[in-house]
Parts: structure tokens; sequence; C-alpha cells
């Protein structure tokens, strides 16, 4: 995975098929099970893979699934990637970045 830089939090950006971007995670719990929840039933409303990488523990997860989102420790401050690919893609991310940036509601 490539490098950010902090003014990139929270962009988009695309790479051939595929649209990325990083993100912080703001919530003080950071990713436990009512946010996994909350992008798991994103991912069932678009068109798109969609997967989060944790650079700190190398966890490469889908976005379907819930387990897989809670084990990959991202906890309050942790920088994650996310990836999608498909028709939907890119609609699917920014709704993603939102959710995450707004701390999922909490």
């Amino acid at each position: 995975m490539d490098e950010y830089a902090k003014s990139d939090l929270g962009i988009i950006k695309q790479d051939r098929d595929t649209f990325y971007s990083y993100v912080k995670i703001l919530n003080e719990y950071g990713i436990h099970a009512r946010p996994a929840v909350m992008i798991v039933k994103l991912y069932s409303r678009y068109d798109a893979e969609i997967n989060l990488y944790n650079s700190k523990n190398n966890a490469l997860v889908s976005a379907k699934s819930i387990m897989g989102i809670m084990t990959l420790e991202a906890n309050q401050n942790a920088i994650i990637r996310l990836d999608a690919k498909g028709n939907q893609a890119k609609p699917a991310l920014e709704e993603l970045v939102e959710m995450i940036q707004d701390g999922f509601g909490e």
C-alpha cells in the first residue's frame, strides 16, 4: 500500500479501476460491533467490492464481513485505507468516508 499525507485524509483518489481513501478513525471505541454492522449494511447497498486495510497489523478485510471488520483493530486515531472497485465504487466510498469522518454517529 502506498503512503499518504495527512492532508490526503478523507480525499478519494483513483488508481486505474480502484478508488481509495485514507481515513482516521475518530470515535472513542474505534470500529466495534455497531460500526461494523453499519459498514456491512452500506456494502450491501452498492454494486462494489470494498476492502479496509490497516497497515499497523497488515490486516486486509472485506466490508461484507462483520467479523473481519472487527479483527481490523481499527482503534481510535488509527489510519486505515479504504479501497473500492465496481460500478458504484465511488459513491460507496464517498458514503463510507463520510460515515467514518462522522464517527459513525457516536
